[in-house]
């Protein structure tokens, strides 16, 4: 059912939701068809969004599995890209979310004090910031995060996150806070002009006792030498590449293992020697067999053990190819010829 909800969105120009739950789909339309699904959904059920533009439901309370048809430009042809506009707030609980296949244009902020565990991001784009808020000192604090194979352009503040983990993932802005993360094979883009200075750091502070491991980090111009752990106390800075000149980290009582310093930023990626993120650029590293992680494998998006998905295609059937006739043949038939790939 979803397979052809899908398609129909882009090939007809429609979104539209189909809500999966008991057993049986429910298809939404009409002006708010996402916030219509998720008052008809209950935690556990599913909700598939075609391609197209949904405005969200401003908050989220119940444990549901969004999916989305992707938001790589060259990978949604056939189904448009999903978008979903508006701020959301997830409340209590909201516990097993999941997001996948996603552009998100809005904020995305976890009420204060409010505990939400086991949520998954997985191959989304956020454009807005993304906050784990708290008003005192992390006493109901959100645990057992997964944020994989995501775009993520606005800030990052998991002052309200604990024992959660940021891996293969592209990112613009810089985190703050959060206790006992891992954060493993990402890209940081993080870029504060040519200051050379604190402030050009990928990590803005208050990030604790958390494993920095195979990440790239672009921390500031090549000439200058930023600490790439100024914003880190207690953290483990392990086999990470970073452009920085600067071979002392920062931040208070961290430790550096195994990291390469000193790289120029056009000598890292095949395709994308600045800041900005771009769909067309490419971040596979030039010297690959070069730079490794932990684990042996490539630092990076592309290295680990869940590799960045080129085009973050969504795990659910994805539609790859549309062929359809401009006109009906003799008998009143229209041929379509659709391909269909599981990821």
């Amino acid at each position: 059912m979803f397979l052809a909800i899908a398609g129909t969105g882009a090939i007809f120009a429609q979104s539209r939701v189909a809500l999966h739950s008991a057993g049986q789909v429910t298809i939404f339309s009409g002006a708010a068809p996402f916030a219509d699904a998720y008052n008809a959904a209950a935690s556990g059920d599913t909700i598939y969004l075609s391609g197209g533009a949904f405005v969200a439901p401003t908050e989220i309370n119940k444990g549901i599995a969004v999916f989305g048809a992707g938001h790589y430009p060259d990978s949604t042809a056939v189904t448009g890209q999903t978008s979903v506009g508006g701020n959301i707030i997830v409340k209590e609980g909201a516990d097993n979310l999941r997001f996948e296949g996603i552009f998100f244009t809005g904020n995305i902020t976890f009420n204060s004090n409010e505990k939400v565990d086991d949520v998954v991001f997985v191959r989304c784009r956020i454009n807005g910031t993304l906050t784990y808020n708290q008003n005192n000192n992390m006493a109901t604090p959100c645990e057992n995060h997964l944020i994989l194979q995501c775009v993520m352009i606005g800030a990052i503040n998991f002052n309200n996150l604990q024992g959660s983990s940021i891996t293969n993932c592209i990112i613009r802005n810089r985190i703050s806070n959060g206790i006992n993360l891992n954060i493993a094979n990402n890209v940081f883009l993080y870029f504060h002009g040519y200051y050379c200075d604190y402030d050009g750091s990928p990590f803005a502070g208050g990030v604790k006792g958390s494993t920095m491991s195979n990440n790239v980090f672009l921390t500031t111009n090549d000439a200058c030498g930023v600490p790439v752990a100024w914003g880190c106390s207690e953290c483990l800075f392990v086999n990470n590449l970073i452009n920085s000149t600067n071979s002392n980290i920062g931040g208070t009582n961290n430790i550096s293992t195994n990291n390469v310093f000193s790289v120029p930023r056009s000598n890292i990626f095949v395709s994308a020697a600045d800041n900005e993120f771009d769909y067309t650029k490419d971040y596979h590293l030039q010297d690959p067999e070069t730079y490794l992680g932990m684990d042996g494998k490539e630092v990076g998006i592309y290295g680990g053990s869940l590799g960045y998905k080129s085009g973050a295609v969504p795990s659910n059937p994805h539609f790859s190819s549309a062929t359809i006739a401009p006109t009906t043949d003799g008998d009143g038939k229209l041929k379509v010829n659709i391909k269909v790939i599981a990821q």
